[in-house]
């Protein structure tokens, strides 16, 4: 071990030195001596106004006081839930960066395992500082108790060990397997908003602790290596202040495909329709990390408001198809403008179709956590609510969608009162879970929509 901390340790000493220098010379393209000084003198005065001005705080003391409420009587909801945070990550991040650099040190005689275990125990280190100092600062700036700062901080620093092999193992996992994990960690969730909350997060630990010593064993075994690297350098060197000064965006790798080769894939096109789906796929191979964030963020989000509140969740719903359906369109207009389809005649409307299918797939696991509330909090509105939530969706997207297909081929079009009535729509779904009459709202949607297509 004395061996393997004596490499890291001049490693780590001699990015922090290039680190720095590269630091001081943007500092340097930035700003000058005395805008240094002026800017300095200001944010001095800020800081000291903060709290010279104390009523400022003091004013905002009763919100702080619900917030502390709201933190006691959520804690065991957070212990279910931030898990499928390091499953989220797991998709774009290992956890312990093992930089192309400590990889190298494999060849010469160090052990990996001994290299992994101090490269992670530096990191705990450093986020347990971090999550000290804001506890601090939390502490002093707001009335919240020190022992609600203090559990959580606890909470989430042991987390950080308890899924550090669990995180490094399944980032080298196929997609599915992620998947899995999120959609079992979102169930888990569920679960625990319907029965008997301490067992269930009590059992998940449990289960979180027995992967983790399972895992241990063979936690080297099928790792990606190549995708571990790329990974934790873009992590490393990606440097916000340096982009900024240089006017140059960070951008990562893209060598590595979510989707594996297959022998399916060589054989010959008998359609163009089978044409525009294996675009499809070979976009979303390199893009599904974005893409199963923000549907894993939406789900997330779903699920937290069927905890908190029956009639908070139609919001959420509306807030899910509003941004599901403006990703969705983005993900589109940057396919037409990326790659071969940048330079080469295509089909918007077969792309249009094909790309429907991908869209309907995500939108599947947005519609588990609609169908649980449903389930759970069944009326004789539900089948109508589920049927406008459909249709709202179907419609707002096809907007978004012919939107984006008039900005590419440089068409004149004008969507004011379409995009009104999505509006409306959205208003409609956000306030079903109060007046369920407003779903009413689903003949005329269907209407539109139907005529539309």
């Amino acid at each position: 071990m004395t061996n393997e901390l004596r490499v890291f340790t001049f490693l780590r000493k001699n990015r922090f030195r290039k680190k720095r220098m590269m630091y001081k010379q943007a500092f340097h393209v930035m700003f000058d001596k005395t805008t240094a000084i002026y800017s300095g003198v200001l944010g001095i005065y800020m800081f000291a106004a903060f709290f010279i001005f104390g009523d400022f705080l003091e004013a905002y003391q009763p919100y702080f006081m619900t917030m502390e409420k709201y933190a006691e009587a959520g804690f065991g909801l957070f212990l279910t839930v931030l898990p499928i945070r390091y499953i989220i990550q797991s998709f774009r991040d290992p956890g312990v960066l093992f930089s192309s650099s400590d990889y190298q040190l494999m060849l010469l005689p160090y052990s990996k395992e001994k290299l992994w275990i101090i490269i992670f125990a530096w990191k705990w280190v450093k986020s347990i500082v971090i999550y000290a100092a804001a506890a601090l600062l939390i502490g002093v700036m707001t009335p919240i108790s020190a022992s609600v700062i203090i559990a959580y901080v606890v909470l989430i620093a042991a987390y950080d060990l308890l899924m550090a092999v669990p995180q490094w193992k399944l980032f080298s996992q196929s997609w599915q397997i992620k998947l899995g994990f999120l959609f079992a960690a979102i169930a888990v969730n569920a679960a625990a908003g319907l029965f008997t909350q301490p067992y269930i997060a009590a059992g998940l630990v449990f289960a979180i602790f027995l992967i983790a010593v399972l895992v241990i064993q063979n936690m080297f075994r099928g790792i990606q290596w190549q995708k571990v690297t790329d990974a934790s350098d873009f992590q490393i060197w990606r440097m916000p202040l340096i982009g900024y000064a240089a006017k140059t965006k960070f951008k990562r790798r893209r060598n590595h495909s979510m989707f594996p080769g297959h022998s399916r894939r060589k054989k010959p096109f008998v359609s163009n329709q089978a044409i525009f789906h294996r675009m499809w796929r070979v976009y979303f191979g390199k893009n599904m990390e974005s893409a199963v964030q923000t549907i894993g963020v939406l789900v997330l989000m779903l699920t937290l408001l069927m905890v908190l509140h029956d009639h908070l969740f139609p919001i959420g719903v509306a807030v899910a198809i509003y941004t599901y359906t403006s990703i969705a369109a983005s993900f589109y207009t940057d396919r037409m403008r990326s790659d071969i389809l940048h330079v080469l005649p295509w089909n918007l409307e077969g792309y249009r179709q094909s790309y429907f299918i991908w869209v309907a797939a995500g939108g599947i696991f947005l519609f588990v956590p609609i169908l649980i509330f449903h389930y759970v909090h069944f009326t004789l509105w539900s089948p109508l609510n589920l049927v406008f939530y459909c249709v709202v969706f179907s419609y707002i997207y096809n907007i978004k969608i012919e939107k984006s297909m008039a900005i590419l081929a440089k068409q004149p079009a004008r969507f004011e009162i379409a995009e009104s009535m999505a509006v409306c729509f959205l208003i409609l779904t956000a306030f079903s879970g109060t007046y369920p009459v407003l779903t009413g709202g689903a003949v005329l949607a269907a209407f539109l929509q139907f005529k539309k297509t």
